[in-house]
C-alpha cells in the first residue's frame, strides 16, 4: 500500500540549526525567561499535522532535549519567583512536551531516520539458558536491555540528559546518578559444592593441563606501534641565567668599563731610556713624558732609589729627575709609577711644598689622574641553524617519526647554542684552578665562598652584593652523592633536603645559583666524554668541575631574533618529493663587566671529611 504524500517537505517544520539555544549553566533570569518564551513560540508555530517521518533520530533527540531544558528553566524561574515573592511564569501550553516527545515514537514507527532497535528477548529463568549471558540493567527503570546497539543508544540518551540538566541548572542531578549496571549469571558447572571430588573435577575442567594447552600460536598480524619516544629537551639554562637584550643591528660596541685598579697607582715602562752620568735627566725618543708624571716615582738602571720626576720638557722627550743618575747608559728600561687619582699628603709634606728641595716639592703635589679611553670592543651575534629534510611520503604516512626527528634537532640546536655561550663566558674569564682536598661537597661550597670573598674584596663590592655562580648541572648530584657516602650522613636526611641545604649554603653567602647542562668546548663536563654508557662498570662523575663566578649583569645575552621559515619547498625539493623545515637563531654573549672567574676544581666523590683524614693546607 503506497505511503500517503507528506503534507510538508523534509525539515519544513523548522531548520533544526535554528532551534532555540539552550542556556548554559548559571544563566541569568532574563536569559532563562527569553529561552522559555522562544520555546513556547517555536512549539506554538508547529503545524498540527507536521510529518514526523521527515525527522531523523538525531532530530527527535534534539527536540526532546529542548523540551526538557524548557521545563527545567521554567522550574528554576518558578523557584526563584517564589523565594523573591514575585509571580511565577505562566504554565506552558498543555501539549508542548507531549507533541515534542511524541516525535520519537512516530519517527521510529514511520521508518524514517535510524531504524527502530530490535526487541531483545528476555533471559530464561533456567540456569542453563542464562549461562554466559550478560545483561545491562538500568536501575532507575529496572529494564533489562541487550545488544551493543541498544546499549550504545541508552548510554548516549542518558549522557545527553545529564548535559541538558547541567546546561539548564536543573536540580534533578542530586548526588550520584547511575547510568547502567551489569549483572552476570554464573554458568552451570561453575558452582562449587561441599563435595571435594565434584569441586576438584569442575576446577580441573577449566584450569587443568587439557584446558590450558597451547593451540597453535598467533595467526593475526601484530599491531604496529607508531609512537616514537623522544626524551631530549630544548631547554636553555645559560641563556636563562643572563639578562637578555635585543640587538636589531646584529651586535653591540662598547668601551670596556674601568676597574677599581684603573684609578690607583699606574705603572708604565719606557724601554729606550737614556741616562747621563752626574746629570738629572732621562731622555727617550719614543716615549712621552707628560705633566701629570711630575711627582711620579721613577726606577731603572743608573737611577737612585726614591727618585721622582720634577719636570718635563716642552717636547715631552726629557724628564728632569730629583737625583742625578749614577751612570751613563742608553737603551735601558725604566718604570714610571704615577700615583693615580688619589694621594696621601701629610702636613709635613705640605710644608715642604714651599721650602723643600725640588724633589720634596714634586712629592707634595696633589696627584690627578688623566682619564684615557680604552679601545672599543664589539660583540656580534652568530647564527645557530637547524634544518631537516623530509620525504612527502614519510611525512604523510608516519608523522610521529617526523615530529621526533624535529624535536631532536631542536634539542641539539639548543646544545650547540649553549656550548657557544659557555665558550664566550670562558673567553672573557680569568682561568683559575682549585685542587681537590676533601669530598666534592666539602670542596665546592668552600671554594665558591672563597672565590666570592676574593671577588667582592678585590672589586670593593658591598658584602651583600649578589654574585652569579654557574656550575654544571651534574655537580649538585655529585655533591649529594658525596655527602651520602660520608660517614656522617644521617639516613633521615632526605635527598631533596640535602640539595636544598647545599644551594642554600651558597645563597646565604649572597651567591645566586644556576646550572648549565652542556659543556664548553674541551672543558670535559660530559659524563663519559659525551659517549653512551657501555657494557661494564658504570661511568664515574667527571674528574673536574668547571664553574663560573661573576657580578650580576657582567654578561648580556644578545638576542638577534629568530628566523623560522617553517616548511620550505622549491622546484628541486618538489622534484625529489621532499621538503625542508628550517629555522635559525641569532645570538651571542657580550661581556660588559669588570671581572669573571672560570674555576676548574678537581673533585672526588668519596665522602671524605677533614675529621677523617689529616687536615690539608688551609685555603
Amino acid at each position: 500500500m503506497p505511503r500517503p504524500a507528506r503534507p510538508f517537505p523534509v525539515h519544513q517544520l523548522a531548520p533544526l540549526p535554528d532551534l532555540p539555544e539552550i542556556p548554559t549553566l548559571g544563566a541569568s533570569d532574563a536569559t532563562l525567561q527569553a529561552f522559555v518564551a522562544s520555546c513556547d513560540t517555536f512549539v506554538a508555530g508547529l503545524p498540527a499535522d507536521f510529518d514526523t517521518a521527515s525527522l531523523t533520530a538525531a532530530d527527535t533527540d534534539r527536540l526532546e532535549r529542548l523540551a526538557d531544558a524548557r521545563d527545567a528553566a521554567a522550574g528554576q524561574l518558578s523557584a526563584i519567583a517564589a523565594s523573591a515573592g514575585r509571580p511565577a511564569p505562566g504554565p506552558r501550553a498543555q501539549d508542548v512536551l507531549d507533541r515534542i516527545r511524541a516525535t520519537r515514537g512516530l519517527a521510529a514507527s514511520s521508518g524514517a531516520g535510524l531504524p527502530p532497535l530490535p526487541a531483545q528477548p528476555r533471559a530464561s529463568s533456567s540456569p542453563s539458558a542464562a549461562a554466559g549471558r550478560e545483561r545491562f540493567v538500568e536501575p532507575t527503570r529496572g529494564q533489562e536491555i541487550g545488544g551493543i546497539l541498544e546499549v550504545a543508544d541508552r548510554f548516549a540518551t542518558a549522557i545527553d540528559e545529564i548535559k541538558t540538566q547541567m546546561r539548564t541548572g536543573s536540580e534533578i542531578l542530586d548526588g550520584r546518578l547511575t547510568l547502567a549496571s551489569m549483572r552476570s549469571t554464573i554458568p552451570a558447572g561453575r558452582h562449587l559444592t561441599k563435595e571435594p571430588r565434584a569441586d576438584w573435577a569442575a576446577i580441573e575442567a577449566v584450569t587443568g593441563p587439557q584446558a590450558l594447552a597451547a593451540s597453535g600460536g598467533l595467526c593475526a598480524p601484530l599491531e604496529p606501534y607508531y609512537d616514537v619516544l623522544e626524551i631530549a629537551g630544548a631547554q636553555r639554562p645559560v641563556r636563562g641565567a643572563l639578562p637578555t637584550f635585543g640587538v636589531e643591528r646584529g651586535g653591540i660596541q662598547l668601551i670596556p668599563p674601568p676597574t677599581l685598579s684603573s684609578v690607583g697607582p699606574q705603572a708604565r715602562t719606557v724601554a729606550d731610556a737614556a741616562t747621563t752620568n752626574a746629570a738629572n735627566t732621562v731622555t727617550s725618543n719614543t716615549a712621552r713624558f707628560v705633566s701629570y708624571d711630575i711627582g711620579a716615582t721613577i726606577t731603572g738602571s743608573g737611577i737612585p732609589a726614591s727618585t721622582v720626576i720634577i719636570g718635563v720638557s716642552a717636547d715631552q722627550k726629557t724628564a728632569t729627575i730629583s737625583n742625578n743618575a749614577t751612570a751613563t747608559a742608553s737603551g735601558v728600561s725604566i718604570t714610571i709609577t704615577d700615583p693615580g687619582a688619589t694621594g696621601y699628603i701629610t702636613a709635613a709634606q705640605d710644608a715642604l711644598g714651599l721650602t723643600g728641595t725640588a724633589g720634596q716639592v714634586a712629592s707634595s703635589l696633589k696627584p690627578c689622574l688623566h682619564i684615557t679611553c680604552a679601545a672599543s670592543v664589539s660583540f656580534t651575534v652568530s647564527a645557530i641553524t637547524r634544518c631537516i629534510e623530509v620525504g612527502n611520503f614519510s611525512a604523510r604516512t608516519y608523522p610521529e617519526q617526523v615530529t621526533a626527528w624535529l624535536e631532536l634537532a631542536m634539542s641539539y640546536q639548543a646544545r650547540l647554542a649553549e656550548t657557544q655561550l659557555l665558550n664566550q663566558l670562558s673567553a672573557n674569564s680569568t682561568q683559575i684552578t682549585q685542587a681537590q682536598a676533601l669530598g666534592t661537597a666539602r670542596d665546592i661550597v668552600p671554594t665558591v665562598i672563597k672565590a666570592a670573598a676574593y671577588y667582592r674584596q678585590h672589586n670593593r663590592m658591598p658584602a651583600e652584593a649578589m654574585l652569579r655562580w654557574l656550575g654544571p648541572a651534574w655537580l649538585i648530584d655529585a655533591m649529594v652523592a658525596d655527602v651520602m657516602r660520608g660517614s656522617g650522613y644521617e639516613s633521615d636526611f632526605l635527598f631533596g633536603q640535602l640539595r636544598d641545604e647545599l644551594v642554600t649554603a651558597l645563597r646565604q653567602a649572597n651567591v645566586e645559583v644556576a646550572f648549565y647542562e652542556d659543556s664548553g668546548t674541551g672543558k670535559g663536563q660530559y659524563f663519559n666524554s659525551g659517549n653512551a654508557q657501555g657494557a661494564g662498570a658504570l661511568t664515574t662523575f667527571p674528574g673536574t668541575a668547571v664553574h663560573y663566578l661573576f657580578a650580576e649583569g657582567s654578561f648580556l645575552f644578545l638576542d638577534g631574533g629568530t628566523l623560522d621559515l617553517g616548511i620550505v619547498r622549491d622546484s628541486t625539493l618538489n622534484a625529489q618529493n621532499n621538503y625542508r623545515i628550517f629555522a635559525e637563531t641569532f645570538e651571542a654573549a657580550a661581556f660588559v663587566g669588570v671581572e669573571s672567574l672560570e674555576i676548574t676544581s678537581s673533585i672526588a666523590v668519596n665522602g671524605a671529611a677533614s675529621a677523617a683524614i689529616t687536615p690539608p693546607a688551609g685555603l
